[in-house]
C-alpha cells in the first residue's frame, strides 16, 4: 500500500519516527513540493505546528501509468478543460509572453 497510497507511507513514516500531529500528503501535481512547504509555512506561522518535516518526491511511475491508461488527448489544446468535446489529459504549457 505504501507505494500505491501517499497519505500511508506519511502516516508509516509519522509511525516510525513516533511524530505526534497530522501528518499528510500535499498533491499538486508538478508543484506538490511548493505546495508542500508553502503548508509547512502557513501551519507553522499559525501556530498550528511547532516543528515541520517537508519533503517532496516525484518518479517516473506517473508517466508509465499515463502511457498504460493512455489517457493524453489526441486533439491536444484544442479543447478547453472540462468541454464535451476533450478527450484526454493535455500538458500544461508556459504562457507566452506578449512583451
Amino acid at each position: 500500500m505504501p507505494g500505491e497510497l501517499g497519505n500511508v507511507l506519511a502516516g508509516r513514516i509519522a509511525n516510525l519516527f513516533d511524530f505526534h500531529g497530522p501528518n499528510f500528503i500535499t498533491d499538486a501535481a508538478c508543484a506538490s513540493a511548493l505546495a508542500a512547504i508553502d503548508a509547512s509555512i502557513e501551519g507553522l506561522l499559525e501556530h498550528e505546528f511547532d516543528a515541520v518535516i517537508t519533503a517532496a518526491s516525484t518518479g517516473t511511475w506517473a508517466g508509465e501509468l499515463r502511457e498504460v491508461l493512455q489517457d493524453r488527448s489526441a486533439v491536444g489544446h484544442r479543447h478547453p478543460a472540462f468541454d464535451e468535446g476533450a478527450d484526454g489529459f493535455v500538458m500544461a504549457r508556459a504562457p507566452r509572453c506578449s512583451c
